[in-house]
């Protein structure tokens, strides 16, 4: 049994988000979120400054951890640590380094304790170990956010299915399914100018918003429909800060994927951000220790 308390960690796009998780209880420990905003188009100096205090606070306020968990976007090298996020539009000035032994120097750590989890396989875990996901046999998840993350639970297994590089209308899916495709689209269709999905939905004429919505559950039921064919899937969990205007584009995403013979068990996520933390911290670390004891 694992006995000290383990941090773990979200890298979004505009955010780091860290928790501390006790995994005698499954659980994330009361008032311990912290989080910062980030610009992830600044400087890795810049960057990689608040991902040491949103850590570092944690480490003080626990002198106990000594595991750390992060969930990452992709692509990354998650074995060795080595960001490869090049063309996502976010955190290009840390493409090529080595996060996990920066991270170690900075925080005066092992680097062996310092993990990462792909993102979008960090939210499914953490639905599958603590969410609605438990009953569930065969799962899709996608993160919509700042960029497109998906992950995939068959046979007990959950792995990252890297959608966001799939082809879909002459460009990679990423590109209709992102925080980037509600700002151009807006912009094209009024003249307009908004800096976030937040702004969009703030907007004085709501129609528009709500057709951009509509247009963008249209596109994922398009592609989802297209790539998941005969697959057997019976379950599609959704989060990321997108969805949580589900509101507006999931009762027509179900409509059409039904519509189209792809009947889901669909839900957006109650747990959130906390999914990522739990998630990265039992997928990275539980898990792992938990099989070498039992290979002991």
């Amino acid at each position: 049994m694992i006995d000290n308390l383990i941090l773990g960690a979200d890298i979004g796009g505009s955010h780091i988000t860290t928790g501390v998780i006790n995994p005698k209880l499954n659980c994330l420990v009361s008032d311990s979120i912290y989080r910062l905003p980030i610009d992830s188009k600044s400087n890795a100096e810049n960057i990689l400054d608040l991902w040491s205090e949103a850590i570092h606070v944690q480490l003080v306020k626990y002198s106990q951890i000594d595991q750390i968990a992060l969930a990452m976007p992709g692509p990354f090298d998650y074995q060795i640590g080595v960001s490869l996020i090049q063309d996502q539009g976010k955190y290009l000035s840390l493409y090529g380094m080595n996060i996990k032994q920066y991270l170690a120097k900075r925080l005066a750590l092992n680097s062996e304790n310092i993990v990462f989890v792909n993102d979008a396989v960090s939210f499914l875990s953490g639905e599958i170990y603590a969410g609605k996901a438990k009953s569930g046999k065969s799962i899709i998840a996608l993160t919509l956010g700042t960029g497109l993350g998906a992950a995939e639970h068959k046979n007990g297994l959950t792995r990252d299915i890297a959608l966001w590089q799939e082809s879909f209308r002459g460009f990679k899916a990423e590109h209709f399914f992102s925080t980037r495709w509600f700002i151009e689209r807006f912009n094209q269709i009024t003249g307009g100018k908004v800096d976030h999905v937040k702004a969009l939905l703030e907007v004085k004429d709501q129609q528009v918003c709500i057709d951009i919505f509509e247009e963008f559950a249209d596109n994922l039921c398009e592609f989802l429909t297209g790539w998941i064919g005969d697959s057997e899937f019976d379950s599609l969990v959704l989060g990321g800060n997108i969805s949580k205007s589900s509101n507006l584009f999931l009762p027509k995403l179900e409509q059409g994927l039904s519509q189209n013979g792809v009947h889901l068990d669909t839900w957006v996520s109650d747990l959130g951000e906390e999914a990522l933390l739990i998630g990265a911290v039992y997928n990275g670390i539980i898990s792992k220790e938990s099989k070498e004891l039992k290979n002991d």
